[in-house]
């Protein structure tokens, strides 16, 4: 555990004295230590198994605690056209690979709706937006550009965590992967 808050902080570190997204620089630094050394990859999450909840949690409430109630009425057309259109580059960019994979005509169809849950690094993204642009350096049209793009990524990401997991559920029953549950009968 000790080892991996030094990579973190490190990473972060780093990113910062170059000028660099701490997200994809610490996206890119796993990514190479978990492929060179599938020993550390286990170790990793053995390690963080107990408690990856409470970061999953922090990390959603931290992004929660940045959306405006009151601009959601604002956000109105634009949301709802980011909201479609990352469903439909979701789903086609999911069946496109699939079909590039020479994947089988069931996972070609529902491979992409079981992907829709997938809004992390969105979350993350919308916050390093609000930090970046959210100061007033870029006078009070990049406050209210971050204040937009922040709200709608986070209002969004509500919207596709109450429908993705339904849509996923769809997905691998009608795919044959997973089964219906009978009501326990009394």
């Amino acid at each position: 555990m000790l080892l991996t808050a030094f990579v973190i902080l490190l990473t972060c570190g780093l990113a910062q004295s170059f000028h660099l997204s701490a997200l994809l620089a610490n996206m890119a630094s796993a990514a190479v230590i978990v492929n060179r050394a599938l020993f550390i990859k286990r170790r990793i999450q053995k390690v963080f198994a107990d408690f990856a909840i409470v970061f999953y949690a922090l990390f959603f409430i931290t992004g929660g605690a940045h959306l405006d109630l009151s601009s959601i009425p604002a956000i109105g057309v634009l949301g709802m056209i980011y909201f479609l259109t990352r469903l439909v580059g979701k789903i086609g960019g999911a069946h496109l690979g699939a079909v590039l994979g020479r994947a089988g005509a069931t996972v070609r169809k529902h491979i992409g709706f079981s992907l829709i849950p997938q809004v992390g690094v969105a979350v993350a993204l919308a916050l390093v937006v609000g930090r970046e642009f959210g100061t007033g350096d870029y006078g009070q049209a990049g406050v209210d550009l971050s204040s937009l793009v922040v709200n709608i990524l986070l209002f969004t990401t509500i919207l596709t965590e109450v429908l993705g997991p339904y849509l996923t559920r769809r997905a691998l029953i009608q795919a044959g992967e997973a089964r219906t549950v009978e009501p326990a009968r009394s």
